[in-house]
């Protein structure tokens, strides 16, 4: 995998931004300050990773079927999640930039962006979808 570095969308970005603070409530998170990443409580584990665009991030790469995007959340799920998630390519390389394994789905700039005019119908999606999320991840990393 040869990742590109991205700044994202900023019109997605900037529809999106007041995300983070509106998934708050979904689990017992924990964020560390100046990350855009959570992490399973009382762990070094990250289970969820938001990617703003505020500065670069190599953040565009193949999904598993071979076909380019840009990713704005990761996630981790124990079986497969709604249909706004896919899988991007495996990323096994020391969880450096983003999170690895196999368990990881993500949403995609080019996903996110027919919802741009439905975000309530998006956050409450988000918020379903990351309830089961965090709950495979203190199930399985705790």
């Amino acid at each position: 995998m040869n990742p590109k570095t991205s700044i994202g969308f900023p019109e997605i970005d900037d529809a999106l931004a007041y995300v983070p603070e509106a998934l708050e409530g979904v689990g017992g998170f924990e964020q560390r300050l100046g990350y855009k990443c959570w992490k399973v409580s009382g762990r070094r584990l990250n289970w969820l990773q938001w990617n703003d665009g505020s500065r670069p991030l190599p953040i565009q790469f193949d999904n598993d079927r071979g076909v380019m995007r840009t990713w704005k959340l990761f996630a981790r799920f124990g079986t497969e999640p709604s249909g706004l998630w896919e899988r991007p390519e495996t990323y096994k390389h020391d969880h450096r930039w983003m999170l690895g394994g196999s368990d990881v789905w993500a949403l995609s700039y080019e996903a996110l962006r027919g919802y741009l005019k439905r975000l309530p119908e998006l956050e409450a999606r988000l918020k379903e979808d990351l309830k089961l999320s965090y709950r495979y991840s203190i199930e399985r990393y705790l």
